[in-house]
């Protein structure tokens, strides 16, 4: 669950990963694939849109995946990072049995599985990625789709008057010590 808030993947991309995907000297894991469930029977296909690339990510989070390759994932390269204790892809009804309790024992029930895609775009966002970055990091065709996976939140928002303030004060200083009338109104 950890590296899905930080993994830009759809929930079926995110599941058909295999060990051989993901890069520990770049941290990075490369997304090409998707397991998609129709009737209970599972395949893998190509992602949603057809476009593939690498996700990078923060160190912390792929140090919590690392362990998880050495003490859980099978050895083998085509080995599945996320797995049924069988060895199994993980099918959505599976998938929920386990995340909706905990999910609702936080008091999130209103939170899906594809939301921690929205999470990643805001994660994304708010470290300074812009709209080209967004769509690439998220396989993303149009610009609008990018914006839907992303939002703000007020310490974001704080953050910036903030910003802007430091630009003010700057520029009424220079007007204060520029000008004779600025010296009077300000």
């Amino acid at each position: 669950v950890m590296v899905a808030g930080f993994l830009t993947g759809r929930g079926g991309e995110q599941f058909a990963l295999k060990r051989k995907d993901y890069d520990p000297i770049k941290k990075s894991l490369f997304i090409d694939k998707s397991l998609e469930e129709v009737n209970g029977k599972v395949t893998i296909k190509g992602t949603k849109t057809g476009a593939t690339g690498e996700v990078f990510l923060p160190s912390a989070i792929a140090s919590i995946l690392e362990k998880h390759l050495e003490e859980i994932t099978d050895k083998s390269p085509e080995a599945l990072i996320w797995t049924t204790p069988e060895g199994n892809y993980i099918k959505r009804a599976t998938r929920y049995s386990w995340f909706n309790p905990a999910r609702d024992s936080l008091g999130l029930s209103w939170f899906r599985w594809h939301d921690f895609r929205h999470t990643a775009g805001t994660h994304l966002k708010n470290a300074g990625a812009d709209l080209k970055d967004l769509k690439t990091l998220q396989r993303q065709t149009s610009d609008r789709v990018a914006m839907i996976y992303n939002h703000t939140n007020p310490e974001r928002l704080k953050g910036l008057a903030e910003e802007v303030n430091k630009k003010v004060v700057v520029s009424l200083e220079e007007y204060k010590n520029k000008s004779e009338i600025g010296r009077a109104h300000v």
